[in-house]
């Protein structure tokens, strides 16, 4: 695939390393970029992060004419952001949205994603090993000609996450992705209908 991979990162992940390190562990977001680039090869990656939600916009409305796939961790606009939700709907490739920690385990206002409701899979509580499994994710969903697993999950967005969300984390303790401490890792697809894992292949390793 030519086209770049977007990585794009919201706001306070910027102090990754030093923010909560008990739950968000002490790699940096540099270091995180670093496995990213390591992780695609020789795939470009468009690695970003702002605390501005207007940036986060437009770098989605780029996204839409340039990028092959999108990686999102839009942090706390995950959960309050229709312009995002909106502005992700009109990307037509896949997309991954990333979470450090396992959100569902956390405090109720976390439980429930707007961005999900347009992501293609949903990845949560590896740490910062969920960044590669994102990107190898998106370069093989991408890449592949059956995109209908992507397609045919984002025609399905209307339907609550929590009633069409398929797990697909069957092999993750294989390929020894275990999460943070007291976290559990979430691989999840939410309409997905093709039969294969989430992370697309085989794993390596922060809102």
């Amino acid at each position: 695939m030519n086209k770049p991979i977007y990585v794009l990162n919201g706001p306070n992940l910027n102090r990754l390393g030093k923010r909560e390190p008990e739950i968000y562990g002490r790699t940096t977001l540099a270091q995180i970029e670093a496995s990213c680039r390591q992780t695609a090869g020789a795939q470009p990656i468009e690695f970003r992060q702002t605390n501005s939600e207007t940036q986060l916009i437009d770098w989605i409305h780029e996204a839409i004419d340039e990028a092959g796939a999108i990686v999102i961790n839009p942090a706390a606009y995950s959960f309050t952001s229709i312009a995002i939700l909106d502005a992700l709907k009109m990307f037509p490739g896949p997309i991954v949205e990333l979470h450090i920690s396992n959100i569902h385990r956390r405090e109720e206002i976390y439980h429930r994603s707007l961005v999900s409701r347009a992501a293609t899979a949903v990845i949560a509580g590896l740490g910062p090993r969920g960044y590669a499994v994102a990107v190898r994710s998106a370069i093989e969903m991408a890449a592949s000609t059956g995109t209908d697993c992507s397609c045919r999950a984002r025609k399905r967005v209307g339907h609550d996450q929590r009633q069409d969300t398929a797990h697909c984390a069957s092999r993750l303790s294989d390929r020894g992705l275990q999460g943070t401490a007291d976290l559990q890792p979430v691989v999840r697809a939410p309409g997905h209908r093709c039969g294969r894992d989430a992370d697309g292949g085989e794993g390596t390793g922060l809102s």
